[in-house]
């Protein structure tokens, strides 16, 4: 669970520095203001996340599927790896990994707390 919340926060702030490349070199609010509302989610989810909560991991899934249309999108239009194509392929490498480690297409996850509670109900 540790691992998934670290990859998250790390992703997170990925994206924060990214808005704020994309305010200092081009002086894009929208950058800024998108980079601080996606990682501020992504930072809180990936808190819960790491506090057992179940529905975390579909919000984090669901946020990084907006962000792979988006960086997606962006790398489609101006066919540039960097910034939009590297993104794209960071996000879906969480998103996979993220996938992979719920272990079906099924969300809410579950948890480790919810096979010790199982275990201790037997």
């Amino acid at each position: 669970m540790l691992t998934k919340s670290i990859l998250v926060w790390i992703y997170a702030l990925i994206v924060l520095v990214g808005g704020i490349m994309g305010f200092v070199n081009a002086h894009s609010i929208p950058s800024l203001v998108t980079s601080l509302f996606f990682s501020s989610l992504l930072g809180f989810y990936g808190y819960m996340m790491n506090e057992g909560k179940k529905y975390a991991s579909s919000a984090i899934m669901g946020l990084l599927a907006i962000l792979l249309l988006f960086f997606g999108t962006r790398f489609f239009n101006s066919g540039k790896f960097i910034p939009g194509g590297l993104m794209a392929l960071l996000t879906l490498l969480l998103l996979g990994y993220m996938w992979v480690q719920c272990g079906c297409c099924c969300c809410p996850c579950p948890t480790k707390r919810d096979d010790e509670r199982k275990d201790k109900m037997e």
